[in-house]
């Protein structure tokens, strides 16, 4: 089983909180069993899956996810394949909500890693 440890990412200096604005908290996810910098999202566990099959994960291999210093989980296991079908929106007048992931068009799925080069953050507090 994976688990993704999540923090929330840290906020550009001037810039508007994530709540003004109705933009998004961002959260940055690791993996538990090696501290690899999976992916920075509003919705990490459903990029976070998505990003893992891209690295070439199991999709039938179980996932969870977890906040950093927390001793639980914020989600029952599901395998990669099912957390990597699900996107969440949510609104300044509306509630979340759970809906079918689909790609942008034309747009080529490449590793977290390979985008990122030696920009990737360091945790600040796994496990």
């Amino acid at each position: 089983m994976h688990r993704l440890i999540i923090q929330p990412a840290p906020i550009r200096m001037g810039a508007d909180p994530p709540t003004s604005a109705g933009r998004p908290l961002q959260f940055m996810a690791y993996l538990e069993s090696t501290g690899e910098f999976v992916v920075q999202s509003h919705q990490p566990l459903a990029d976070g899956a998505r990003e893992l099959l891209v690295r070439g994960h199991d999709p039938a291999a179980l996932l969870t996810m977890r906040h950093a210093g927390k001793a639980y989980d914020s989600f029952l296991p599901r395998p990669i394949g099912v957390w990597a079908k699900v996107s969440y929106s949510e609104g300044a007048k509306t509630l979340l909500q759970s809906g079918a992931w689909v790609p942008f068009a034309g747009v080529r799925q490449t590793p977290t890693s390979e985008r990122m080069g030696s920009m990737e953050p360091t945790p600040t507090q796994i496990g």
